[in-house]
């Protein structure tokens, strides 16, 4: 899996902004 992929699927998971 791609790291971009998996940073956009954390943010999504837990957006904190």
């Amino acid at each position: 899996r791609k790291a971009l992929l998996d940073l956009e699927q954390e943010i999504l998971a837990d957006p904190h902004l």
